[in-house]
C-alpha cells in the first residue's frame, strides 16, 4: 500500500491541496522549492538542477512509495522523502533518514505533520521488509537554531542528539605545506580508484557515530555525481595501490569547493595523512583560480579530533546544524 493512501483521510488540511509522490518530472519544481527553502531558512544548502535529478534517481529509492509531494494545482509547495541504507549501522541498527520541507507561505497548516506521519509509516515498513527484527531509529535534521521544524520534531518525540558544524576557509591566506609520510603516495583519484576508496571509506567510518557501509550502487552515484570534482580530490595510496585515506571534493555553488568526505583507515591514523591530503586539495583549489573558499561539514563530537584538525588548517565554524532522533516505532 502506498504511504499516500491515508492522506485522503487527513483532517484539517486545506481542501485545495493534493498529496501524492514525487516523480522524475518534478526535478525543476523540486529544485526551485529546495533552493527557496535554503534562502528562507538561511541554511545556504542550495543545489544545481542536476543534483536534484540525481536525488530523484537515488539507487534503492522507489519514488512512488518513499516520497511525498504536496501540490496546489500545478505548484509543488512541500515534499518529503525517507531513505534507508541497505546495510545496518556498524552497531547493528536501522537508520531511517527523513527529509523534506514546506514552503514558508504554507507553514503552520498541518502539512509538515502529515508528511512526517507518512514518512514514519513508510520507514517502519521498509525496516520490517529489509531488516526484520533489527532495532532502529528515525533521524531528521533540525536545521539551524530557531528553525520551526524543531518544534514539530519535538512534538513527535524526537530529541536533539548531535551537532554538526559547517566550516569554511578562505583561499586568500597562506596554505602551509604538509608532507605526506614517505610510505604513501598522494594522487587525485580516477575511475580505477573507485573500488579501493569505497573500501577505505567503509573501513574508516566503521567507528563513526551512526554510520553504515555504503553500497556499490550508491557509491557509484556519489563517485560520478554532477558535483564531483576528482581533479581537486586527494587520496593516499600505499605501495600496493590500496587507498588508506581520502579527501573527496565537490562543487555545489560557483566559487565554493566543498569537501564532502574525509577519512583515514585506522592503521594509518595519527601520521598526519589527513592533514597532508586536505592541504593538497586546498592548494589545488587555490591554484585553479576557480574558488574563493573551501567548505566542509564535521560531527562536533567526532572521536577522531577532526574539528581540531580543521581549525588548525584555517577553517572556522560558519553554521551549526542539529540532528534529531527517535526510536523506530514497531510495525
Amino acid at each position: 500500500m502506498s504511504i499516500h493512501d491515508s492522506a485522503r483521510h487527513a483532517a484539517s488540511l486545506p481542501a485545495d491541496l493534493v498529496v501524492d509522490a514525487l516523480t522524475t518530472e518534478d526535478a525543476p519544481a523540486l529544485n526551485a522549492l529546495v533552493n527557496a527553502l535554503a534562502a528562507t531558512d538561511g541554511t545556504g544548502e542550495t543545489e544545481p538542477l542536476e543534483s536534484t535529478r540525481e536525488f530523484l534517481s537515488t539507487p534503492g529509492t522507489d519514488l512512488a512509495l518513499d516520497t511525498v509531494a504536496v501540490r496546489r494545482g500545478d505548484e509543488l509547495i512541500a515534499y518529503g522523502g525517507v531513505n534507508l541504507p541497505e546495510e545496518l549501522t556498524h552497531d547493528g541498527r536501522v537508520r531511517a533518514r527523513l527529509q523534506g520541507g514546506v514552503r514558508a507561505a504554507d507553514r503552520r497548516a498541518g502539512i509538515g505533520t502529515l508528511i512526517f506521519g507518512l514518512l514514519e509509516r513508510r520507514a517502519v515498513q521498509l525496516a520490517a521488509d529489509q531488516h526484520p527484527g533489527a532495532p532502529g531509529y528515525l533521524e531528521s535534521s533540525g536545521g539551524l537554531a530557531g528553525d520551526p521544524v524543531r518544534h514539530l520534531l519535538e512534538a513527535r518525540g524526537y530529541t536533539a542528539v548531535r551537532d554538526f558544524h559547517e566550516m569554511t576557509r578562505a583561499l586568500d591566506t597562506q596554505i602551509d605545506e604538509r608532507a605526506l609520510p614517505a610510505a604513501y603516495t598522494a594522487v587525485s583519484p580516477d575511475e580505477g580508484h573507485k573500488a579501493t576508496v569505497r573500501t577505505a571509506h567503509n573501513a574508516a567510518f566503521a567507528d563513526h557515530w551512526g554510520s553504515a557501509p555504503i553500497s556499490e550502487g550508491r557509491w557509484e552515484q556519489f563517485w560520478h555525481s554532477h558535483a564531483a570534482r576528482p581533479a581537486l580530490s586527494s587520496i593516499a595510496l600505499d605501495d600496493d595501490g590500496t587507498a588508506i585515506a581520502y579527501v573527496i571534493a565537490q562543487e555545489w555553488e560557483p566559487r565554493e569547493l566543498y569537501i564532502a568526505l574525509v577519512g583515514t583507515t585506522s592503521a594509518a591514523r595519527g601520521r598526519g595523512v589527513a592533514r597532508a591530503l586536505i592541504t593538497r586539495t586546498l592548494q589545488l583549489a587555490k591554484a585553479s583560480g576557480n574558488y574563493d573558499t573551501v567548505d566542509l561539514g564535521v560531527d562536533a563530537e567526532s572521536l577522531t579530533g577532526a574539528t581540531r584538525l580543521y581549525t588548525d588548517l584555517g577553517f572556522r565554524t560558519d553554521k551549526v546544524f542539529t540532528s534529531y532522533q527517535r526510536d523506530l516505532p514497531t510495525a
